[in-house]
């Protein structure tokens, strides 16, 4: 009988129910944490330090052909995610080396993994993307 109790308390598990013998309240289930690239602010192209929008987030409100003379600095060759919480539809280029497009992302997308990575010196806001 042991075995069986076992059994179904196994299977009740997998089934996603808790089995409990107080027969007091269950806690609640956990809330997945909302994804990183949520705490970029409408209006503004986000970019951070480590892949999957981790790290040191920036955020640039306009188009910046050149990190390393704004506040955000910190971005400059350090950029591994981004996101673009731009509004109007507007998508933004990430720029490199020499002002080199590295691609443009469309405004409510990142990407999670820059490829290449650390080579953003700037964004440009676009129609174009």
């Amino acid at each position: 009988m042991r075995k069986l109790a076992t059994g179904i308390a196994a299977t009740a598990l997998v089934a996603g129910f808790a089995v409990g013998t107080s027969g007091g309240a269950s806690a609640a289930p956990a809330t997945p944490a909302a994804p990183q690239y949520q705490s970029c602010v409408s209006g503004y192209y986000c970019v951070w330090t480590f892949d999957s929008y981790t790290g040191t987030r920036y955020k640039f409100q306009y188009s910046n052909p050149d990190w390393s003379q704004t506040s955000q600095a910190g971005a400059y060759h350090n950029d591994q995610s981004s996101w673009n919480s731009g509004t109007s539809g507007m998508g933004v280029y990430l720029i490199g080396d020499g002002g080199r497009i590295l691609g443009c992302l469309p405004d409510g997308h990142g990407w999670w993994h820059h490829n290449p990575a650390n080579r953003g010196e700037g964004n440009q806001w676009t129609w174009a993307c």
